[in-house]
């Protein structure tokens, strides 16, 4: 088997049926071939296989849901027969949930999805041709150009067939820094590997006064028109060669949420690979869809938590230490901040 999908999903269930679909849209009607699965602790095994694609890709779709409470998983069963459904009575975080798939597959490469992510017509064979060439032997871990709807969210006339007669070509307009393409814009996600001062920034908020503080780390000036190898890639759209799990394992299970894509990242070029972007292939991604549900404090607490385990693993341990220091005030102001917001929606 060429592919295996791996899509974690907690509670965005409309969202997670476009991003179906645009699969199964994309791709020739799967073929039933199950075959059982190991037993995932609090829920039934699952059922594996269905190899799908008429054409020259095979791939097979796992979706894990953490414990939704708006129908997901009976909205997937019922409309997406195909797709391997493993439902966690609890919410198992991003690491543990992708893990729990990628036990299970058996494609040569994972592709982590969100399920806030739409792909065109060509996007998964486009990845897999992009993965096989030999000039790309050592890429252990790729991601493409990501692209978001200036309508949010589209309108129904907006048709995701990328590359079809009927609809004109994605197109760049503008300039390095201006990635207008058509109805959509670049989604920025190639960063460089976090460093004490982008991340202290980060935590105590210095952007929101000193905005290009972080230009270098979010690599501000990266022409996303080239390919290029790069530190790490966003996590939304995340294509791993099974050579790689089969080397340095799968994801740290110790990240809750976030920097868990950054470790991979750092252990695959350390152990000898490379981390690719290539704009041969695009994809949509609307953007942290779940964590909109989210208020501030929880996410800065997740996120704080995982940029101290980063930096306790791969970096100086006085960093680790420093950042965890920093990090009870940082959370503080972000609390506070919090409260007041709340306050402020309940007079308006």
């Amino acid at each position: 088997m060429d592919l295996s999908i791996v899509i974690v999903s907690w509670n965005v269930k409309e969202k997670l049926r476009e991003c179906l679909r645009s699969v199964e849209e994309t791709t020739p009607p799967p073929s039933s071939s199950p075959i059982k699965g190991e037993e995932i602790i609090g829920n039934s095994p699952p059922s594996v296989g269905g190899a799908r694609g008429g054409g020259s890709l095979t791939y097979e779709v796992f979706v894990v849901d953490n414990a939704s409470k708006d129908g997901t998983v009976q909205m997937v069963e019922q409309e997406f027969p195909s797709v391997h459904v493993i439902a966690n009575d609890f919410n198992a975080g991003f690491a543990k949930a992708n893990n729990q798939a990628i036990r299970l597959s058996q494609g040569r490469y994972v592709l982590l999805l969100n399920p806030d992510m739409r792909v065109f017509q060509g996007t998964l064979e486009g990845m897999v041709r992009f993965m096989d060439d030999p000039v790309n032997a050592k890429v252990g871990v790729a991601g493409c150009w990501l692209v978001s709807p200036i309508h949010n969210p589209p309108p129904p006339s907006l048709t995701l067939r990328e590359g079809d007669r009927a609809v004109p070509p994605l197109r760049v307009r503008g300039g390095r820094g201006s990635y207008e393409i058509d109805d959509y814009v670049t989604v920025p996600h190639v960063r460089r590997f976090p460093t004490i001062k982008d991340q202290l920034a980060i935590m105590l908020k210095v952007p929101h006064f000193f905005p290009k503080v972080l230009d270098h780390y979010m690599m501000q000036d990266f022409d996303y028109s080239k390919e290029a190898r790069v530190d790490s890639i966003r996590g939304s759209f995340f294509m791993i060669r099974r050579e790689l799990l089969d080397k340095i394992g799968m994801l740290d299970e110790g990240f809750f949420i976030w920097f868990e894509e950054v470790d991979f990242c750092k252990r695959a070029i350390e152990a000898g690979y490379e981390v690719a972007y290539t704009p041969t292939v695009k994809a949509v991604d609307y953007v942290g869809q779940s964590f909109k549900q989210v208020r501030l404090y929880p996410k800065q607490k997740m996120m704080t938590r995982s940029m101290v385990q980063y930096f306790r693993k791969h970096r100086p341990w006085w960093e680790g230490e420093l950042l965890d220091w920093v990090r009870p005030l940082a959370l503080a102001a972000v609390w506070v901040g919090d409260k007041l917001n709340m306050q402020g929606k309940r007079v308006t």
